[in-house]
């Protein structure tokens, strides 16, 4: 092969990859998947704005009302309970996924292991919140995002503490609904 047939070679092969290379860059730019907001994730547990605490309390008590298999749900308290309390007025839930401290994005919480309860899991997320506050973490719990049965849900409703529980569809996955605060008139 002749130095002139193999440059011509590499010269079209170095055409098609440049084409390749623009079609390629002018698909994507058509892409426009990162331009877009994200899709709302649909469910949402909580106050909505303007919502006054007696609407919501309400409104929560239908979606109680209404509720037959396991779902996810948001107990508030009708004041901020220390964690001992808290851990015993959902004790009989079959899961308690999160709290709340003053309002604030819900803390992610591991089941109890071992021989420690519900109460030694609360007092270490509220330590954990502490140490990334430098010591202003609130020490009480507002709300608990739960998971368990209607009839379970609407007997921790009845506790004298409980301001409200929302629930949440049954087909609810956790990390794809959101959590707002709730205002309580206290």
């Amino acid at each position: 092969m002749s130095p002139l047939n193999l440059d011509h070679g590499r010269k079209l092969v170095a055409a098609l990859c440049l084409v390749a290379l623009l079609l390629l860059v002018l698909m994507l730019s058509t892409d426009d998947r990162v331009a877009k907001p994200m899709a709302i994730n649909g469910d949402s547990l909580g106050q909505v704005s303007g919502e006054t605490p007696e609407q919501y309390r309400q409104r929560a008590a239908m979606t109680l009302e209404s509720a037959t298999g396991p779902a996810f749900a948001l107990v508030t308290f009708e004041q901020p309970v220390a964690p001992e309390l808290a851990a015993t007025e959902l004790e009989p839930l079959a899961r308690v996924s999160a709290i709340t401290l003053d309002g604030s994005t819900p803390v992610e919480l591991p089941e109890p292991t071992g021989t420690e309860g519900r109460r030694e899991v609360f007092d270490r997320a509220i330590a954990q919140a502490d140490r990334r506050m430098d010591g202003l973490a609130p020490q009480h719990i507002d709300a608990a995002v739960v998971y368990d049965s209607g009839a379970n849900l609407r007997a921790v409703a009845q506790r004298g503490g409980v301001f409200a529980v929302e629930v949440l569809p049954t087909d609810a996955a956790w990390g794809r609904f959101g959590v707002r605060p709730v205002t309580v008139s206290r």
